[in-house]
């Protein structure tokens, strides 16, 4: 069969006949365009050299040329190219298609130097196959590659360097070939490589078919270049897109030597007999290569990412499919460069090989890596054996490997974990470590690090070793900061540090030991978490300063202390179960904080190491035996178990409620009849009042509930809490009083009643004492010439239970009555200072006497028995009160006043409270300030809503000395009936 080789004009004889190079045709005019003119008569056939695979036929008398490849040839070519032998040389931009059989002893097609910018296209059906190559590249550029679904491109012979397309340039001539673009949908193979570039700049290859190494003896070399489904050697700028398959039977799917600059990116399947993809830039600088994956990369029997030797600026990979080796899923090794590996995927090696790699890097300066998928390894998940370098890893998916998750070696490792890391993590030798997990880290050591000038491990999720939870070897500052669970035969291990501290607000356990500290320099140890250990929660063969607010525990001594110069801080919610083992140290400090403390201690030498106490209220007994100096240390603290101020509190509610009610002017709303009188002291300034029914009808267009002899009905709610800052306790009160009170020619008189309830506790949680308490009362007014005089008498019983927190015990309960008795009497004169406005002083005496029985606690290790207990206060006030009186358009009236007051309290009678503790009498604080001075401020106010209804409430706040603070709140409704 024939086919055309040119569509130019020519004119003339032709003017070379070459038996080597085979037919050529030149004139002026241009190269013969050759028909598919039939032979039909005799002419001169002329095979072309061993370079090319057409056969020239020159015809005598007639203007055709008919050129045939040395095999048969169906539609083989057509093109505008000018085709001689199989060699296209000395043309630009031009196309060849061949949907036919072309063949050749070497390269089927051969572009040649002298041409630029051809595009080969191979149809579906069409096969170009040479035993050295089927198409050929020869220091040529810009030239394009096109093989369809179905077209195959081969070299078939084993000869060196055989392959399907070869692109090459001669090193040092110059040529520096650029721009081959090579589009495969069909089949690309040859013995050594299915596509091999040398010497070239900017090629792509688009792959959604078949590229591979077809030469099974290669399998014994697996050095670079031996065999690959496509391999670059010297190469610039690579782009290869894959969403087919790429291939060695023997050596790499993808091999690129001393390249520079490269884009990879992979939907379908690269695999190797060796390496999936193995990148090697020899040293070259300034090389950026990204390797993106979301299909399959795979090497038998090494790795399935392989990179060495690369310096430059970065290389980048980005995995979301699956990437496997059988020495290493991905291995890199002296990369001199940012390398980036972000994998949401599966990324692992398994074949039966030792020291196996999900991910090895080797000397990798700076190395990031972000996993939200899986990386394993038969022995190492990930393994970073650096020189000086520096890795930060990011976990969210899973890092696993049978002996360790995670290694490294001579690196700063910064690591981050939220999700799972099986094998534990080994870190050595970097400048810095940092480590916070939120997720799972387990292994036999789960955590062993050390060997570095700063190591830092922050975690709130949960390490577990089969031995060590977290060993800390021979750092200068090891910080452990856990608010998550560590776990172990020994929770923490710290060795030969130059300091240490761990704070935990989690959970510490072990088997064996939850911490030790040995053979380094100080440690600290701050705990308000749980800390538990079979033996010894704490074991410290270095001084320690342990701080305890949580639960320290263990099976034969919650701490032990094997040196000089330790310090115990003990704060309130400390648990200590089991004895602290000083073993006959010296020089210890232990310190309480505030609140009821019974520690056990063994070996404790109690003249050579020291204690101390919070506050004034605690008194301290040394329950120690001289002979084998075990015992207990009780620190005891009432706390909130005097009710006095509490008791005050209320009784200051309850007197400001009577106030309140004798403010209400019984008859004053009538209109005249009435003359001006005095002020009440504990509420506003009367007016005289007429008597009996009279008083009643005038009062019933204020809305008070007056029944028609004269008597007023009252019922109020009342609250208040006082904070007492320097003993660090709050006292509440809150009730109901209900009265009933009438008014004379000169006076009134009433009577009231309620229910209530008076909390004192610690702000620390330490203890409570709350108590129900019913209560009784009188009041009367006078008024003389102006001047107004108070008076009243409340006396109530109380029920209490107390609550006291023995901190390393359970908690100490008692139960106790009580009585209280308060006196009060007050003077006050009203003064008109404007229309609408009165300005009222008042002076105030009051008294206040509580009487409680004596209780013995039970159900903890440090119960107390109290004895009787009475307690006096006496309290003077000097009060003014500005008040202003309004009527509202609806013909309502409204009430405010602002009052202030300078308060003296004197706390009088015995300031301790006496007890007992196993048989040792002592005394405990009740009183620490005799006198409190202060002020208080108050404003009040009544609405009439309607002629049968008026809210009223009045809140007031004070201030005093020895930082007490308080306030308390009345209101009430007054409804007519």
């Amino acid at each position: 069969m024939r086919f055309p080789i040119s569509h130019k004009a020519f004119t003339g004889a032709p003017t070379r006949l070459d038996r080597t190079a085979g037919l050529e045709f030149r004139s002026q005019q241009g190269i013969l365009k050759m028909s598919n003119s039939t032979l039909t008569e005799g002419g001169q056939v002329i095979r072309g050299g061993r370079n090319h695979a057409l056969t020239a036929v020159f015809l005598a008398g007639v203007s055709s040329v008919a050129l045939f490849a040395t095999m048969p040839v169906n539609k083989a070519m057509a093109a505008d190219c000018v085709v001689s032998g199989n060699v296209i040389a000395d043309q630009t931009d031009c196309t060849v298609e061949n949907s036919g059989t072309i063949s050749s002893p070497e390269a089927a097609v051969h572009v040649a130097p002298s041409s630029d910018g051809i595009s080969i296209s191979n149809l579906a059906g069409g096969e170009i196959s040479g035993n050295w190559s089927g198409v050929m590249i020869d220091r040529s550029s810009n030239n394009t590659i096109t093989n369809a679904a179905g077209a195959t491109i081969s070299g078939t012979d084993g000869v060196s360097g055989s392959a399907g397309i070869s692109v090459t340039s001669i090193p040092g001539d110059g040529s520096e070939p650029d721009g081959t673009v090579i589009n495969n949908a069909g089949t690309i193979s040859g013995h050594d490589f299915g596509v091999g570039f040398g010497y070239v700049f900017d090629f792509s290859i688009s792959n959604s078919g078949t590229i591979a190494s077809t030469g099974a003896d290669n399998f014994a070399s697996h050095f670079a270049g031996s065999s690959a489904g496509i391999y670059a050697y010297s190469a610039f700028d690579i782009a290869i897109d894959n969403s087919g398959t790429i291939s060695s039977v023997a050596g790499t799917g993808i091999d690129l030597y001393r390249i520079e600059g490269g884009v990879i990116s992979n939907s379908g399947t690269i695999s190797g007999a060796y390496n999936g993809l193995n990148i090697d830039s020899g040293g070259w600088d300034d090389s950026t290569i990204a390797i993106t994956n979301s299909g399959t990369i795979s090497g038998e029997t090494n790795s399935g990412i392989n990179l060495a030797d690369i310096n430059g600026q970065s290389i980048s990979i980005q995995n979301s499919g699956t990437i496997s080796g059988a020495q290493a899923g991905i291995y890199a090794e002296d990369v001199q460069a940012e390398f980036s590996l972000e994998n949401s995927g599966n990324i692992y090696a398994a074949g039966g090989i030792s020291y196996l790699y999900g991910v090895s890097l080797q000397r990798v300066d700076n190395a990031t890596i972000v996993n939200s998928g899986k990386i394993s390894g038969d022995y190492y998940g990930l393994f970073l054996n650096g020189d000086e370098s520096v890795a930060r890893v990011t976990n969210t998916g899973t890092i696993s490997g049978y002996s360790y998750g995670i290694w490294s070696s001579n690196t700063s490792l910064d690591l981050v974990n939220s999700g799972v890391i099986n094998g534990g993590v080994q870190a050595y030798d970097g400048e810095t470590l940092r480590i916070a997990n939120s997720g799972s880290i387990a292994g036999v050591q789960a955590l062993a690090i050390g060997y570095s000038d700063e190591i830092s491990v922050n975690n709130s999720g949960r390490i577990a070793g089969d031995f060590q939870g977290v060993y800390a070897a021979s750092t200068g500052e090891f910080s452990l900061v856990n608010s998550g669970t560590i776990t172990g035969q020994t929770g923490v291990i710290s060795t030969s540090n130059t300091s240490a501290s761990i704070s935990n607000s989690g959970t510490i356990s072990a088997d064996l030991n939850a911490i030790i500290s040995a053979n380094g320099g100080a440690m600290t140890i701050d705990n308000s978490g749980t800390i538990s250990g079979g033996t010894y929660g704490i074991l410290a063969s270095s001084s320690a300063t342990i701080t305890n607010s949580g639960t320290i525990s263990g099976g034969v001594n919650s701490i032990r202390f094997l040196s000089d110069g330790n310090t115990l801080n003990l704060l309130p919610g400390s648990v200590i179960k089991g004895a602290v083992d000083y073993d006959s140290t010296e020089n210890n400090a232990t310190n309480f904080g505030s609140g009821s403390y019974s520690l056990a201690v063994d070996n404790y030498e109690t003249a050579l190491n020291q204690i101390s106490l919070n506050n004034s209220r605690q008194s301290l007994i040394v329950s120690v035996d001289s002979n084998s100096n075990n015992g207990r240390l009780e620190v005891v603290d009432p706390g909130a178990s005097s009710m006095d101020a509490a008791v005050r509190g209320y009784t200051n509610s309850v007197g400001n409620v009577i106030g309140s009610i004798l403010n209400i002017d019984v008859g004053s709303s009538a209109g005249g009849g009435s003359e001006s009188s005095g002020t009440s002291a504990l509420g506003y300034a009367e007016e005289r009042k007429p008597t009996g029914s009279a008083a009643a009808v005038q009062k019933l267009g204020e809305g008070t509930a007056v029944d028609r002899f004269g008597n007023l009905f009252w019922m109020r709610a009342f609250g208040g809490q006082t904070f007492d800052n320097d003993n660090d306790t709050r006292s509440s009160n809150y009730g109901v009083a209900a009265g009933v009170d009438r008014q004379f020619d000169d006076g009134r008189f009433g009577v009231l009643a309620g229910y209530g309830r008076i909390i004192n506790r610690a702000d620390d949680g330490s203890g409570q004492t709350a108590g129900n308490t019913g209560f009784g009362g009188v009041y009367m007014r006078n008024d003389f010439s102006g001047v107004t005089l108070d008076s009243s008498l409340v006396a109530g019983g109380i029920e209490n239970d107390s609550r006291r927190e023995i901190f390393g015990s359970d908690p100490a309960r008692g139960s106790f009555a009580g009585w209280y008795v308060s006196p009060e009497i007050a003077i006050s004169q009203k003064h008109e200072v404007a229309p609408g406005w009165t300005f009222t002083p008042a002076a105030r005496l009051r008294y206040t006497a509580g009487f409680y029985q004596g209780y013995s606690e039970t159900g903890s290790t440090q119960n107390i028995s109290y004895d009787d207990r009475t307690s006096h206060t006496l309290e003077g006030i000097l009060e003014g009160k500005l008040t202003n009186q309004t009527k509202l358009t609806n013909g309502m009236v409204a009430n405010v006043s602002l009052s202030a007051a300078l308060v003296d309290t004197l706390n009088l009678g015995a300031s301790g409270l006496n007890a007992s503790l196993s048989g040792t009498d002592f005394t405990v604080s009740a009183i620490t300030d005799r006198n409190l001075v202060g002020g208080r401020f108050g404003l009040s106010g009544e609405l009439q809503v309607n002629p049968q209804t008026t809210l009223y409430s009045g809140v007031t706040l004070g201030t005093y000395t020895s930082e007490v603070n308080s306030w308390s709140a009345n209101a009430g409704v007054k409804v007519e009936f």
